[in-house]
């Protein structure tokens, strides 16, 4: 029988105290306790949904969960004037692991494990192809190399960090998969730029149409992966901490 139900459960009954006590905290402004019980009524919610759909039995977790949701009472019971700053931050803390950790008690975290593969196949036909596209293409992959290598390991780890520098490494890719697609398909129907890529490249005809059909392959998985990467990391981006 699995465990992290019912750790997930008390976490749960643990916050349904703590928004009990927010109102009577004298030292917190009312408006901030608007805020505040709304963040934590999310979070008792975001648990008490959990523990009734867990299908991964991570009870170390599921543990530290029911800790964090322990010690934010016993913060909001002893809470003076001058930490009201630092409780909100663990208000907010306990907020995003609620949300994130639905992907540790669920299959969920395969779809994040695809998106992220979806990305690091997205992104090889990128640097494959910002060198046939000019040199302003080549020098913007060589600038995205560092902030890509670590988004893939921030991702890995699902840190909000490397998130963000995926979220920001998209876009030229995007466009440069488009290019790609674009002249593709318009070379391919003129004979003519196919013959100027082979005397360019001294290579045969059939050789340089192969290689423009490759350009063309090579963009249109640049596109679709990118773009199934990006609607997927907005999807799931609670995932990231």
């Amino acid at each position: 029988m699995m465990k992290s139900p019912k750790l997930l459960a008390d976490a749960a009954s643990k916050l349904k105290e703590v928004e009990d006590l927010i109102p009577k905290v004298r030292v917190i402004p009312d408006k901030l306790k608007k805020k505040l019980l709304k963040n934590v009524a999310e979070a008792r919610e975001n648990f008490a949904r959990l523990s009734r759909e867990v299908t991964v039995d991570n009870v170390e977790l599921a543990r530290f969960i029911l800790r964090t949701s322990s010690k934010l009472k016993e913060a909001t019971v002893n809470l003076k004037s001058e930490g009201v700053k630092e409780y909100v931050k663990e208000v907010d803390k306990v907020l995003r692991y609620s949300r994130a950790v639905r992907y540790d008690f669920t299959n969920l975290a395969l779809k994040v494990k695809s998106a992220y593969r979806a990305y690091i196949i997205g992104l090889i036909p990128y640097f494959i192809l910002s060198g046939f596209f000019g040199l302003a293409f080549a020098i913007t992959a060589l600038i995205l190399m560092f902030p890509v290598i670590i988004s893939v390991r921030g991702m890995k780890r699902r840190s909000s960090m490397g998130l963000f520098l995926a979220s920001v490494s998209i876009p030229i890719p995007l466009v440069l998969g488009a290019l790609a697609i674009n002249y593709g398909v318009h070379a391919l129907q003129d004979p003519s730029e196919i013959s100027s890529v082979a005397a360019q490249l001294h290579i045969p005809y059939a050789a340089a149409e192969g290689l423009v059909a490759l350009t063309l392959v090579l963009g249109v998985i640049e596109l679709v992966s990118l773009s199934y990467a990006a609607v997927m990391f907005y999807l799931h981006r609670h995932a990231f901490l």
